[in-house]
């Protein structure tokens, strides 16, 4: 599980370097589909690599970022401290259809940069 989980945190990191250097980059052409799309794959898979990390199966490819934290919290009840309400896009339904507003972009940017430090911080990533 150790390896599978390595796997989608390898994934969730790239990813939120991507959007990272998109939100970053200089000039005021970012890519804001682009920044949203990475970031919520980096969200999406900390924490599929969290369940597996944790050895839980209980998930499915489908599970939403909603149903995801919930499962998260239920092993680690300090994941509530990351608030995941600035994810506008949690629920597949909604992917992508806001991230058109700078400020929702960076909260949902933010979000999944407290997953990591959070990750980093209880030593599950290095």
């Amino acid at each position: 599980m150790k390896k599978t989980a390595d796997y989608y945190f390898k994934i969730a990191a790239k990813k939120l370097q991507e959007a990272n250097e998109e939100l970053f980059k200089n000039g005021n052409s970012v890519d804001k589909i682009l920044v949203c799309k990475n970031t919520h794959t980096a969200i999406e898979n900390y924490l599929l690599g969290f369940l597996t990390f944790h050895n839980s199966t209980d998930f499915k490819n489908e599970d939403s970022i909603d149903q995801l934290y919930d499962k998260c919290v239920l092993i680690d009840i300090h994941l509530q401290k990351i608030d995941i309400k600035n994810v506008i896009c949690r629920k597949v339904d909604s992917l992508f259809l806001k991230c058109d507003d700078q400020d929702t972009i960076t909260a949902c940017f933010e979000t999944a940069d407290n997953i990591d430090t959070y990750f980093r911080r209880i030593k599950i990533l290095n």
